[in-house]
């Protein structure tokens, strides 16, 4: 059990879809979620897709 998700940085594909994946978990089971630099952007093509 875990109180938010932390996405940090990052450089590259490696990841992205994971990444994405958890935005899209913590969006669905509003759980608190703090992107930093390319993990707030994970959380817009999350947001995006959806």
């Amino acid at each position: 059990d875990s109180a938010c998700i932390l996405v940090p940085g990052g450089f590259g594909n490696r990841g992205t879809e994971g990444m994405i994946l958890a935005a899209k978990f913590a969006r669905e089971n509003q759980v608190p979620y703090l992107g930093i630099c390319l993990g707030m952007q994970i959380s817009v093509i999350e947001f995006a897709r959806s």
